[in-house]
């Protein structure tokens, strides 16, 4: 299972009307930490938002034993 350890995005500028493109790919894909970038664009190039996901591997844990500690 993953889960997300840290997740920004940056807006940088307002859209009012506009076709959007994202494109997000891995930086740094390792045993137990992953970390993933992203892009927006407006539909005349103008970068819009940036943003940066970390993600932690957690092997041999469930969904459901996580959920079993909340408060």
């Amino acid at each position: 299972m993953v889960v997300t350890s840290e997740f920004k995005v940056h807006l940088l500028y307002p859209v009012k009307e506009s076709e959007l493109h994202a494109e997000g790919w891995v930086v740094k894909s390792g045993k137990r930490i992953s970390v993933a970038e992203m892009r927006v664009s407006a539909s005349d190039g103008e970068l819009v938002a940036i943003g940066t996901g970390t993600y932690v591997t957690m092997e041999g844990v469930s969904m459901w034993e996580i959920g079993s500690n909340a408060p």
